[in-house]
Order: structure tokens, then C-alpha cells, then sequence
């Protein structure tokens, strides 16, 4: 019931907005709205897609989602000047038509026509969606039900959209917009009654804000956010690869969504010529080879030659090539008739064949979008076997934000990738696939920064390197270092530093190993990022990532032998104070921070106090830091870098992964770190490892107890002194 009284309060703060006259007070009720319509978000998804159904059929009522309300601001990306005299009206499907269906004998291509508005990259992919039936169900799930289920019909339908990272689900209301004449204004399906088409454009449009959000885009945008899988794109015109056509033949015998732009040019007249539409996006249904003594009549006794056509779809429905291998061309009675039957449609359905020659001259860039191999079924990838791997990144200040800048970029993130064979295999498999390993593997590599909303987001910079690892460089276990930069060359082909939505670029890459870089343009710029690698061959990535640990070089700490026949007097924290202030010349650590190196190094029987052989061993530590840093510190200032921070500690024995280093960093505000702080941030982080690590935690778990214990010293020393079991997932910051 908690989730019905949100519904409703928000239902309230919409009707507000919507009666408010003025456009100023509008905009801010348009928060409010969206704070209330954030609160209720998860309901609206996954399980309690059922529980609202089931509410609404409890009482008798019809689904209205007050996340996306009918009215100008579902429509507008901002509240327009006539707002609420558009002349826009929302109907649920039962009001438009007498017998409203979800879907009518199925779903195909053929079921999606555009409406007003700009969004044909969108629809073209959901048509090639539409071919491949299990990706299809992925995003409209089977569940939804059919208007003409009396009984079980709420109003409320849901589908799934993949969305920086996951698959998120998105429920809508059945209330779609309609123009004066009743008809419905934006996408539709060529049959009349028939509504899968236009309440999936709705959830989409949802998920992006608005209608109007969905103005403008690109082909890969919609296959990547139907499917989760890496699109590329190829510029066309004379620069498309060799291989293109061949490549496109196996995306046929894959689950590959293909389309095809033509961009928005100053003349259109040659497209009017031959009916293609400017600024507008096509799906790539099939492709076809035509063997002249095969699929010919009359070319038997000629050079054997081939022809190469290819299939394309207008999202409208209508307006096709009318030149060489339309429907009604002369072309079509040179081809047998078994091969016309098979490949031929004359029907106006959008649908049409054109020369692969033409293709490449009318049209600007064409889109793969290459499936990971986990939807891909048996069959297929038996034919065309690939791998893709996600990897999940970030960009943190201080300690993995390098930038483009040589002396830091050693510090992004890295990932080495082996392409083709092992070194693991034995000379006698190795000389069996020579021939093989001699072929460049195709590699796509895409880099996605984390963003929340299609547009108006400040994007950075990005990119990323790649560079062959020789042989000679044996220790792959950690971050490859300053010196490998400095003398390695990237891979030639790497794209240039862009602020884009994804950045995509496929490498025909030797068998080997090679580490990748994804980087921004400056350095210290926080960011999260999702690369996604897809090899036409083997594959095997891991980051170049060191866990938490300590080494058996880890500066040494006295253990204490509970033997205290021969103790001597304790020494205080104001004492220890001054033999720090005097062993280290003028040295200050707080009071507060010495209680938590006397508990580490204490023996617990003088709360608050260190035996003097213990204190010698904590000044014999700090001696070891103190030398580390001496070597590690490079800056004027006499402060440690926190980009050098890693191997400093790293140094002295004490392994640091990036989400113990971030914390570090984050505690310490980010700045550079004295003698002092370094000193205490190495011995503390130290025995919290060593603390984890007799506890038998793993490494995920340590992770987050390192998180814990770091970031609450009071607590620590609390918890641990009074010999008190913590959970500290209970105890969070």
C-alpha cells in the first residue's frame, strides 16, 4: 500500500503543475514532480509490475503512472509557450479503435510505421528487433497481456531496455498521444488496431524524459539500448572497409542488428530522384549474392560474375529506391524465378533491394551491433563463434585519473587483453595454427562513460590506447609502469579524444598480448566508464589491478610474546608524543591519531599506553616509512603525490587495490600527503590488511571492512579495545 500512496501523492504534485498558469512556478513544481516520481521509480519496475496489476484489477481501476503524466511535460523537453493548446489529447487504445490488440497475428518489421517525430534511428532498430524473436521478448516481455483480456487488463504494460550498464524495466500506462483527428501522433503500426509498437516507443520515451527527447539520433543508439550489445560504425562513400559486404553476410547468420543513415545534406534533389529521404535511417534486413550461372537467366555462357544486393527497410512504410533492383525493376526478369520468389517483395511496405555499389554511394554511415555471445543462440554461434567481454571502470582523483598527460598516465586504468593463442600452448598445437595466428583478429572496443540522460550532459574528452606487450615484459600482475609508456607505440588506428555518448573502434589486431588504456583528456577528473571489448577470435582480459595484501618484504611490527616479567614502565600518548617530536625532528602527530597507532601496536594490557620495546618498534616503523618517503617524494613541496601513493606503500610491502586507495585519498581530502600523514596512512593501513587477513575475509569482504575501518577510527578503536564483535555491515557511515 505504500507504493499506491506515493503513487497518489505524486498523482497530486502532477495535477498541480498542470493548473498552474504560470510557466516560471511550473518549472518548479516540475522538481517537485520528479522527486516524488524518483521515490516511486522502483516501484514501477521488475516484480512490481505485478502488484500494480494486481491492485488495479483489485479495485476495479486502470493504471495511470503519475512518473509520466498526460500531458505537455511526457511530450516537451521543456515546458512549451502554449503550453495546454497543443491540441494534444491521451487515449488509451480502447478509446482510438473498436478492438484494440497488443500484438495481431505476431509481430514483424513490418508492424512499425513512424509518426511526427524525428525518431526513425529508433524505429528502424526496433524493426530489426522485430526479426530476431528472442532478442524481441527480451525487451517485450510475453506477460503483457492483450487488451481483449477483460478480466486481467489494468492499463499497465512494461518492457525492458538496456541502459548504461544493465537492463532496467520500465512500466507505462496505455495512454497514448492522439492528434484532432484521433489518430495517434507519434510511432504506430501499419495495422490499425495494433499497439506493441507505439506503447514500446512510449517506454522509451520515458525512460529518456519525453517524446521530444527522442528527436535526433543514431542508429547504434537504438540497437545498443535494444539489445546490450557494441555497434560500430562505418563511414561509407568510398571509405567503407574491404570486407564490409563480406562482414555483413555474417551478421545474417548472426543475431547483428544493422542500419543504415543518410545524412542531412544542403540538395536533395538527387535523393528525390530516387525516393531516399535525407537526415533519415534505414534497417538492413538481409543481403544477398546473385551468381550469374546460378541465380541468372541467359548468362551461362558468359564470365562467371556476381552481384551484390542488399535488403534495407523505411521506417515509414512506404517511400522506397525506385532504380536499378527495386520492386518493379527490369533487373528482377533476369533472375530465375526460384531465386525471384525467395528474394522478391513488391509490396509498398518500405521494404526494398538495391545494388551494394549504390548502397555505399547514397548512403553515409552504416551500423553493426554486435550481440554478446550469451544471446546469441547455439546454432549461430557455431557458425560465427566471437566473445565480448564487459568491463566495469572508474576514473578517480588522485589515484586512477591520469589523463593524457605522460607523466600520469601510467595511472589510468589498464587492461591487458590476450588475442588469439595462449603462451600456455605447446609448440606442437602452436605449429598446427600458424597459419591461423598469422591472421589479424577484428577487435571492437567500445568506451562508454556513465551518464543518466541521452541529452544535456557535460561529456569530457575520452579515449583509449592500445599497446602491443612484448615478451619482454614478463611481469603482467600490477600496473604496467612510466618506463613502458614512454617507449611503447600505440596501435596505429586508436581514435582521436571525443566527447561522445559511446566511443567504438575496431582494430584488426596480430594474436598476442596488448594492454588497453581508457583515459580522459586532463588528469584528476572523476568519472565512471563501461568498456566493452568483442573479439571475432579468442579472447581473455583481466585487469591489471593488484588486491589488498601484504607482502613478505611489509616493513616488520614487534608481536607481542604476552611475557611481562621484564615490563617496564608504560609510555603515555603526551610521552610518546615528544619522543616522536625528537626522534623525527619536530614531527607532529595528533593526540587522537596516536591512540590508534598505541592500539595497533600495544598489547592491550595498558589501555592507552605502550610498553618501551614497543615503542621502539613503532619508531623503528615510522623510521622504514619515514625512508620511503624520502624516495618516493619528488615534489617541491615535500608532499607525496597521491598518484604516488600506491607504490610508495607498495614499497614498503603493503598491496592497495583502487577501492582501498580511493578511500584513502577521499579520507585525506585528496591532498598531498607530508611526512606525518604518510607515515600514519601507511602503518594504519597496514594492520587493518593484517587485521582482515587473520579473520580469513575475502577479498571482496575485505574490501569493504577496509572501507569500515578506515573511515571511522573512533569506531574502530572502540569496537576493537572493549574486545566487542562488530558487524560492520550494520554499521555503516
Amino acid at each position: 500500500m505504500q507504493s499506491v500512496k506515493c503513487l497518489s501523492e505524486a498523482s497530486d504534485v502532477k495535477s498541480k503543475c498542470e493548473s498552474n498558469s504560470d510557466v516560471a512556478s511550473c518549472k518548479a513544481e516540475v522538481g517537485v514532480k520528479k522527486n516524488a516520481a524518483d521515490q516511486v521509480s522502483c516501484t514501477l519496475h521488475g516484480q512490481e509490475f505485478s502488484a500494480i496489476r494486481a491492485h488495479c484489477l483489485a479495485n476495479g481501476t486502470l493504471f495511470e503512472d503519475p512518473t509520466f503524466s498526460a500531458s505537455d511535460f511526457s511530450i516537451y523537453t521543456s515546458p512549451p509557450p502554449n503550453r495546454g493548446k497543443s491540441g494534444i489529447k491521451w487515449k488509451r487504445p480502447q478509446e482510438i479503435v473498436d478492438d484494440p490488440q497488443f500484438f495481431t497475428d505476431g509481430y514483424s518489421r513490418f508492424d512499425i510505421r513512424q509518426g511526427e517525430l524525428g525518431n526513425c534511428w529508433f524505429l528502424s532498430s526496433c524493426a530489426s528487433l522485430a526479426s530476431k524473436p528472442h532478442l524481441f521478448e527480451r525487451v517485450v516481455p510475453t506477460d503483457n497481456g492483450n487488451f481483449s483480456d477483460k478480466d486481467q487488463y489494468a492499463g499497465v504494460f512494461h518492457f525492458r531496455f538496456w541502459h548504461y550498464g544493465r537492463w532496467v524495466e520500465v512500466v507505462v500506462d496505455d495512454r497514448l498521444p492522439v492528434t484532432r483527428g484521433e489518430e495517434l501522433l507519434y510511432g504506430r503500426s501499419s495495422v490499425e488496431n495494433e499497439f506493441w509498437s507505439a506503447l514500446l516507443e512510449k517506454a522509451y520515451a520515458k525512460l529518456h524524459g519525453c517524446y521530444h527527447a527522442l528527436a535526433g539520433g543514431t542508429g547504434w543508439e537504438g540497437t545498443v539500448d535494444l539489445t546490450g550489445g557494441l555497434a560500430e560504425t562505418h563511414t561509407l562513400k568510398g571509405w567503407q572497409p574491404i570486407d564490409l559486404f563480406e562482414r555483413l553476410e555474417k551478421c545474417t547468420v548472426r543475431d547483428t542488428l544493422v542500419t543504415a543513415g543518410i545524412l542531412k545534406v544542403e540538395t536533395d534533389d538527387l535523393l528525390r530522384l530516387v525516393n531516399l529521404v535525407k537526415g533519415h535511417e534505414y534497417s538492413i534486413t538481409r543481403v544477398e549474392r546473385l551468381h550469374s550461372h546460378k541465380h541468372m537467366i541467359g548468362m551461362e555462357d558468359q564470365e562467371p560474375r556476381e552481384i551484390r544486393l542488399i535488403c534495407l527497410r523505411n521506417p515509414w512504410g512506404y517511400d522506397e529506391w525506385n532504380r536499378a533492383w527495386s520492386d518493379e525493376s527490369s533487373e528482377w526478369e533476369r533472375v530465375t524465378s526460384k531465386k525471384r520468389k525467395q528474394l522478391c517483395s513488391v509490396k509498398e511496405d518500405g521494404e526494398f533491394w538495391m545494388h551494394y555499389d549504390e548502397f555505399v554511394t547514397y548512403f553515409d554511415d552504416l551500423t553493426i551491433c554486435h550481440q554478446c555471445p550469451s544471446s546469441v543462440l547455439q546454432g549461430q554461434m557455431a557458425c560465427e563463434p566471437n566473445e565480448m567481454i564487459t568491463l566495469h571502470g572508474q576514473w578517480v582523483r588522485g589515484v586512477s585519473a591520469g589523463g593524457s598527460d605522460s607523466a600520469s598516465f601510467c595511472r589510468n586504468p589498464q587492461y591487458l587483453i590476450q588475442l588469439g593463442k595462449g603462451n600456455e600452448q605447446s609448440e606442437t598445437e602452436s605449429n598446427e595454427i600458424d597459419a591461423i595466428v598469422d591472421s589479424p583478429i577484428g577487435v571492437t572496443i567500445g568506451l562508454r562513460p556513465k551518464h543518466n540522460h541521452r541529452q544535456s550532459v557535460d561529456e569530457i574528452p575520452i579515449r583509449f590506447l592500445v599497446f602491443p606487450v612484448g615478451p619482454e615484459v614478463s611481469d603482467c600482475t600490477r600496473s604496467l609502469p612510466k618506463s613502458f609508456f614512454d617507449s611503447a607505440t600505440a596501435v596505429d588506428g586508436c581514435p582521436e579524444l571525443k566527447s561522445e555518448r559511446e566511443l567504438v573502434k575496431r582494430l584488426l589486431l596480430p594474436a598476442g598480448r596488448y594492454v588497453i588504456v581508457p583515459h580522459t583528456w586532463k588528469p584528476q577528473l572523476n568519472g565512471e566508464f563501461i568498456m566493452r571489448i568483442f573479439s571475432e577470435g579468442s579472447l581473455k582480459v583481466e585487469s591489471l589491478e593488484q588486491s589488498l595484501g601484504c607482502t613478505t618484504n611489509a616493513v616488520e611490527k614487534y608481536i607481542p610474546t604476552n611475557n611481562f616479567d621484564n615490563a617496564v614502565l608504560p609510555v603515555t600518548i603526551q610521552e610518546l608524543q615528544k619522543m616522536i617530536q625528537s626522534a623525527f625532528d619536530g614531527l607532529t602527530i595528533d593526540e587522537e591519531t596516536l591512540r590508534t597507532l598505541v592500539y595497533w601496536y600495544g598489547n592491550q594490557s595498558n589501555e592507552g599506553c605502550l610498553r618501551s620495546d614497543e615503542t621502539e618498534v613503532l619508531l623503528q616503523n615510522m623510521t622504514s616509512w619515514e625512508l620511503i618517503f624520502r624516495q618516493h617524494c619528488n615534489a617541491p613541496d615535500g608532499k607525496l603525490c597521491t598518484f604516488d601513493l600506491r607504490n610508495a606503500l607498495f614499497a614498503g610491502g603493503v598491496l592497495v587495490d583502487t577501492r582501498a586507495l580511493s578511500t584513502i585519498v577521499h579520507v585525506h581530502q585528496y591532498l598531498p600527503m607530508d611526512l606525518a600523514t604518510f607515515v600514519v596512512c601507511a602503518m594504519e593501513t597496514r594492520e587493518i590488511i593484517e587485521w582482515c587477513t587473520m579473520r580469513g575475509l575475502a577479498q571482496p569482504t575485505t574490501a569493504m571492512y577496509f572501507k569500515e575501518l578506515y573511515g571511522r577510527r573512533k569506531l574502530l578503536d572502540m569496537c576493537l579495545k572493549s574486545q566487542l564483535t562488530v558487524d560492520m555491515k550494520n554499521a555503516r557511515p
